[in-house]
């Protein structure tokens, strides 16, 4: 995914809002199941960039965070 910066006159807060809204789990969910990217990019290509989506998700998902150590240690 391409990612370019707004003109000048965009609402920063939108701007940051619209980049946000959206996780990387949802957008890999809506753009493997649109039709609109597969007619456009092709089956092959959305599946290959779901997948990559798919094996960062899990990596992320298998990490444990400093954050979760340390509140597990706390809740013990």
């Amino acid at each position: 995914m391409e990612n370019r910066l707004p003109g000048g006159d965009v609402n920063p807060y939108l701007a940051v809002a619209a980049l946000i809204a959206t996780t990387l789990r949802e957008a890999s969910a809506l753009f493997g199941g649109s039709n609109i990217a597969r007619e456009a990019f092709g089956d092959e290509l959305v599946d290959h960039y779901a997948n990559a989506a798919r094996v960062e998700l899990d990596a992320y998902d298998a990490a444990v965070t400093d954050w979760e150590r340390i509140r597990g240690f706390e809740r013990l």
